[in-house]
């Protein structure tokens, strides 16, 4: 939700809500401060109170150490640690660009796991109305599992691992479904780096 933040008018009433804030925040630093055991301080500037123009906590010496050694910090380190509202909102659009990203590549790589379901059961006849670029991310992620499965049996059978429970069928009698190409044949996409 966002809020409408505009200057107060009044003068009375925006000097006892610059108060009442101004006491809100200094309380809220120290928590943090005490709460997370780190350095903390702020700093509030009022031009318009000529008595009490500079508010800060813990104190303005300290207050001073700490935005010294911040401002010491080698320029590398800077941009990492202080973020300007802009700043702020730009590294949380990144992030949630990158995460947008993820669920991308996760809600496709399912889509093609249920194609090959689908092909599987029966539950679909044909291909005709998937694009180029799916099936043959289908015809890649077929061929990965294929070469699971045949690591799979090598592995079993060096080991002697025949099962009395498992028949093991000659590879030339299985039949897969028809899937609509040839699993031997290039991929048109061959030369582009393969979904994990």
């Amino acid at each position: 939700m966002l809020v409408h933040m505009e200057l107060i008018t009044n003068e009375s009433t925006r000097k006892k809500t610059l108060k009442r804030r101004q006491a809100g925040l200094l309380k809220k630093t120290k928590e943090l401060s005490t709460l997370c055991s780190i350095p903390a301080c702020v700093v509030v500037y009022n031009t318009d109170d000529d008595e009490a123009n500079l508010a800060a906590w813990p104190s303005i010496p300290e207050a001073k150490a700490i935005l010294t050694k911040v401002m010491d910090m080698p320029e590398a380190d800077r941009p990492r640690r202080m973020l300007d509202p802009e700043g702020f909102l730009q590294q949380q659009i990144t992030k949630l660009r990158r995460r947008i990203d993820t669920l991308k590549f996760e809600r496709h790589h399912h889509m093609i796991a249920n194609i090959i379901f689908e092909l599987a059961t029966g539950h679909r006849k044909n291909m005709d109305d998937l694009s180029l670029e799916v099936l043959n991310d289908v015809k890649l992620e077929v061929r990965r599992r294929l070469k699971v499965v045949r690591e799979c049996i090598t592995k079993h059978r060096a080991q002697g691992e025949a099962s009395s429970s498992m028949v093991m069928v000659p590879e030339a009698t299985v039949k897969p479904p028809p899937l609509g190409f040839d699993l031997n044949e290039a991929a048109p996409f061959d030369d582009a780096p393969a979904r994990e």
